[in-house]
């Protein structure tokens, strides 16, 4: 009877570790999709009424910004997982009328990372002067300028959330221009030392 039992119970454990198994199986598929879905997804940010409707030189972003009429600020993290997925997807190129903020660490692993990932023309906010002034607490983050003034934040999931915000910038100029020279410093060039 002992023996009945112990094969009894055997043959369940092996019975639940295939099950659990095929379960295994089904989850990168069921993980995809997910991603894929929430790739799409936007959260708006509150801003302050110090922010909203303000200059972005006022916050550590270039002057030439309080010039234009419709300009997306994007903000990455090398310390972010969307973040890094939006760099690799982006391939050295800069969507037409944004700015990259590479954010949330030292100068040399900012610099080193914007180098890997093609984004030349970053800006490293590694004082988190420019996030700090805007009230930015994670990232992906996107920033957008009308007519001079920032007019919106908004979290953004991926890839696909950041093309829907290119896209709704309906009557301007979509694409993407190749990013070349160092990044900056918090609006100041970087010294080639500064690079590894």
């Amino acid at each position: 009877m002992a023996l009945a039992a112990l094969i009894i119970s055997t043959v369940a454990m092996l019975l639940t570790t295939l099950v659990a198994l095929a379960c295994l199986e089904l989850v990168p598929q069921s993980g995809t999709q997910a991603t894929d879905t929430a790739d799409d997804q936007s959260l708006p940010i509150d801003l302050s009424e110090g922010v909203l409707r303000s200059k972005p030189s006022a916050h550590g972003l270039p002057s030439e910004l309080d010039q234009a009429r419709s300009h997306l600020v994007l903000f990455l993290s090398p310390t972010c997982v969307a973040c890094r997925k939006i760099a690799e997807s982006l391939a050295g190129n800069t969507p037409v009328g944004t700015t990259i903020v590479v954010t949330a660490g030292p100068d040399d692993r900012l610099v080193n990372w914007a180098v890997q990932h093609g984004l030349h023309t970053a800006i490293i906010d590694s004082g988190y002067e420019i996030v700090s002034s805007l009230g930015l607490t994670s990232s992906p983050t996107v920033i957008g300028i009308a007519d001079g003034s920032i007019s919106f934040g908004t979290g953004i999931s991926g890839m696909r959330a950041l093309e829907s915000l290119l896209e709704q910038r309906q009557g301007y100029e979509v694409g993407f221009v190749p990013t070349d020279g160092p990044p900056k410093l918090a609006g100041r060039s970087v010294d080639e030392s500064r690079r590894i």
